[in-house]
């Protein structure tokens, strides 16, 4: 009886397979094991980690938060007419979702330069986000008085409207907005807004 090379090349190929498909799986699981095993590197970017910590809640946060907004706030009260450090203590107090305590900050800036359409933007956003849409149309409003051709103006316009429930007027600011700015970014989001409104 004679052997045929395609059945020896058929049964190389096979184990060859085999090897492939075997071998990795069970370095890979070794390798697994270990790494799931690891403890957290000790370095800056991993410092106050812990994976036995759970999720974030107010009885894990990290102190170095606390001691970053104990120093920002020392920092206003040593500097209250320091524009730059009073926006940076209000921003992070409204990232913080204490906005009730930054509103007064952003308007502590205001009072020293009634021109920061950045810092008017932030109340607008606040006061969107609290849902005092009157506050945050007059806000937007400011912003136009300053900057007359500010677009995310116009369109944030829109936006509280639309929150309103006056659908009509949201469509009308977009629609001036998609046909006389289409190419920027703020006219396409308007004509995005627009196809919303109608589906």
């Amino acid at each position: 009886m004679r052997f045929k090379p395609v059945y020896i090349y058929v049964v190389l190929v096979l184990a060859a397979v085999a090897l492939f498909i075997f071998i990795p799986q069970s370095n890979g699981s070794k390798k697994t094991a270990d790494l799931t095993n690891e403890e957290m590197p000790q370095d800056d970017i991993h410092k106050g980690l812990d994976s036995k910590q759970g999720p974030p809640n107010k009885d894990n946060v990290t102190g170095n938060i606390k001691h970053q907004m104990d120093m920002m706030k020392k920092a206003v009260e040593e500097n209250p007419n320091d524009t730059l450090v009073v926006k940076d203590y209000a921003d992070f107090l409204a990232a913080a979702h204490r906005r009730d305590e930054a509103i007064p900050l952003y308007e502590r800036i205001l009072k020293i330069d009634p021109k920061r359409s950045d810092i008017l933007f932030n109340l607008a956003f606040i006061y969107y986000g609290e849902q005092k849409f009157d506050k945050a149309k007059e806000t937007t409003k400011r912003i136009l008085k300053i900057a007359p051709d500010d677009l995310r103006a116009h369109y944030n316009l829109g936006a509280i409207a639309q929150a309103e429930g006056n659908t009509a007027e949201a469509k009308e600011i977009w629609t001036e907005l998609a046909e006389k700015h289409a190419a920027t970014e703020t006219g396409k989001l308007a004509k995005e807004s627009i196809d919303k409104l109608n589906r």
